[in-house]
């Protein structure tokens, strides 16, 4: 809910098999973020980060590092799949320490 269609030609991991049922979708895709968050941690600890990195730690790293750049809520809402900017804003507004930047965010 709140996320577009995936469009199979957009993935970046091509995981999701043509015809699959979403139970085995979502396996899948669970079983690959599992494998990610291993080689994230790895490479965290290689590189002397001692931090929870996971996959869903760098999506809002990202989106936070790219709001902060001046990246449009209208593109980043875009780039993380969401179906309108509403949805983008209210994450957005969970980061820790964005808040107060939340209420300029609304009216750009």
């Amino acid at each position: 809910m709140g996320q577009k269609q995936p469009i199979p030609e957009k993935y970046f991991f091509d995981v999701l098999s043509p015809g699959a049922t979403e139970e085995k979708n979502v396996a899948d895709i669970a079983q690959l973020t599992k494998q990610l968050n291993k080689y994230l941690r790895r490479i965290a600890k290689a590189v002397g980060i001692d931090k929870p990195i996971t996959a869903h730690y760098n999506r809002h790293t990202y989106a936070s590092v790219m709001r902060r750049s001046g990246m449009s809520v209208e593109i980043l809402a875009e780039m993380l799949g969401h179906i309108s900017t509403k949805i983008t804003r209210q994450y957005l507004s969970r980061f820790p320490g964005e808040e107060e930047e939340f209420g300029r965010w609304k009216r750009i």
